[in-house]
């Protein structure tokens, strides 16, 4: 089963399926927020501090099990949420989180999103963060579970989250980082070296 649930990964990430499916949602969706005038430049503690302002909201009908929605919606979000006005409606889950805070935060911490898969009985669990680099060279991740680290790497970084969901690394079915426009910047079904 385990093999089966890896190549399925493989599928989904280092041939683009999930990202080709994100992208058309985005386009189908989250266009209409495309002109929301991004935050930028912000310390991993403004990142943090505003995502800690809005609700998880699961994935929903339309986007047939999990999409990674646009940094413009949750942009939106972000505003209607600091302008004291209710969060508008719609999936704001941890890749839109993860999107967000790797689009905003300052280039030199080096954000880029991360994604964890691990297995669930016959089937998979995963879960979206955003990696960073501290000035101090060390990696933590950001989300909407708060911010956690350091680790020495995103190898450390993706253990705390299988931790985090009580699984171990046996139970990894796979991890990519990427950019949050859905480029593809390194995966794997094991591990990757320390």
């Amino acid at each position: 089963m385990m093999w089966f649930l890896k190549m399925t990964y493989r599928v989904l990430f280092s041939w683009g399926a999930y990202f080709a499916w994100s992208k058309l949602y985005r386009a189908i969706y989250h266009e209409k927020f495309r002109g929301t005038k991004l935050d930028g430049g912000l310390t991993p503690e403004e990142v943090a501090q505003a995502m800690k302002q809005l609700t998880w909201t699961k994935d929903g009908f339309r986007e047939v099990g999990d999409a990674i929605g646009s940094a413009h919606w949750v942009q939106h979000c972000v505003n209607a949420v600091q302008a004291k006005l209710k969060q508008p409606e719609g999936s704001l889950d941890c890749d839109e989180f993860s999107v967000w805070a790797a689009t905003v935060m300052g280039v030199d911490h080096a954000p880029q999103v991360l994604n964890v898969v691990w297995r669930e009985g016959k089937s998979v669990g995963g879960h979206h963060v955003c990696v960073y680099v501290t000035e101090e060279g060390l990696t933590r991740h950001t989300g909407n579970w708060g911010d956690r680290g350091p680790f020495a790497g995103v190898r450390r970084a993706i253990v705390d989250v299988l931790h985090a969901m009580k699984k171990s690394e046996k139970d990894l079915v796979g991890w990519a980082t990427f950019s949050p426009t859905l480029k593809l910047s390194a995966w794997g079904n094991s591990l990757p070296p320390a």
